[in-house]
């Protein structure tokens, strides 16, 4: 494979995996509204970070991680380092701060896996605030 066919094939699969994602947030999103959820904001963005999906329920807000992967690791670890979970929080932080209206819900950070042979499997509670700010 010349390099630039590799480039080529590289930026493809690039591609490919940002789609994947892409779908896999709309997936459960549909999925948390067909369990009740109120989704507040999607792929909300500020300069100190991102958050895939805000879902609001009753006096719970749930900032949410999706990671989207062909087959599941067996290794056991979080697909996501500390830096990502602070910079989640940073971003959840300014969210509450911009609706204070929220700020007295119970506040907790899920993530959400998606496979493309399996079931979504969703870790509530994958993280706290407090440890990572």
């Amino acid at each position: 494979m010349t390099n630039n066919n590799h480039q080529q094939a590289n930026k493809n699969r690039k591609k490919r995996s940002y789609y994947f994602g892409i779908i896999a947030e709309k997936i459960v999103a549909l999925w948390l509204i067909c369990c009740g959820w109120k989704i507040a904001a999607q792929r909300y963005k500020t300069p100190a970070g991102e958050v895939d999906l805000i879902a609001i329920k009753k006096r719970q807000i749930v900032f949410i991680e999706i990671k989207a992967r062909k087959k599941p690791s067996d290794d056991g670890t979080l697909p996501l380092t500390t830096y990502q979970q602070q910079r989640i929080c940073r971003a959840a932080s300014i969210f509450i701060a911009k609706h204070q209206q929220l700020r007295d819900y119970d506040m907790r950070f899920d993530l959400i896996l998606v496979y493309t042979t399996r079931i979504p499997k969703r870790i509530r509670n994958a993280w706290n605030i407090n440890e990572r700010i």
